[in-house]
């Protein structure tokens, strides 16, 4: 979409210096020296009756078509086409939602035939974690700013959700640089 109002208004602030060793919450507001650009997709949506509620902008179908993008950058930097990763054979390795917020907007500024531009990017925060920031726009106003955060699971016994414990993604791929050490 058009990179005027909304867009400047969404930008990331040029790296800065390195994290010091005491905690600092991450956001995607931050930038690190040497991290290389997230990996990113945009898409446009022409709002339907499945897209909207009576307010506007569906939240429910906000989360499932951005978490459907979250699973599918994560998939693309991974090289598979599908959302478990993971050797062959071997127990597949799921992003699971930790943590999802929607920032900003106004989910109703939109209605039917609209043209709803969404870009996503997605990064690493640790081994073990990734974000990816979703910023929706119609008619250059700022619609949604959702960032998603998961966590790499696996189940330890087959079938049994409880048995869920996280794990590290061994060879990931230049294409989603990491964001940061935690």
């Amino acid at each position: 979409f058009d990179s005027g109002r909304v867009a400047k208004s969404q930008q990331l602030p040029p790296p800065g210096p390195a994290l010091s060793r005491r905690r600092r919450p991450l956001g995607l507001h931050m930038r690190l020296e040497g991290v290389d650009t997230p990996l990113t997709d945009a898409c446009r949506h022409v709002l339907g009756m499945p897209h909207l509620c009576p307010s506007g902008l569906s939240e429910n179908w906000l989360w499932k078509e951005l978490g459907h993008r979250h699973w599918g950058l994560i998939a693309k930097a991974f090289g598979r086409a599908e959302a478990g990763f993971g050797p062959t054979g071997e127990p597949p390795v799921y992003a699971a939602f930790r943590r999802i917020s929607l920032q900003g907007g106004d989910l109703g500024a939109v209605c039917e035939n609209d043209a709803l531009d969404v870009r996503s990017t997605v990064t690493y925060l640790s081994e073990t974690r990734v974000v990816s920031r979703h910023v929706a726009a119609c008619r250059d106003r700022l619609v949604a700013d959702v960032e998603m955060t998961s966590v790499f699971v696996r189940r330890q016994t087959e079938g049994a959700n409880r048995s869920i414990a996280r794990v590290r993604i061994e060879g990931r791929r230049r294409t989603m640089p990491a964001f940061g050490a935690m």
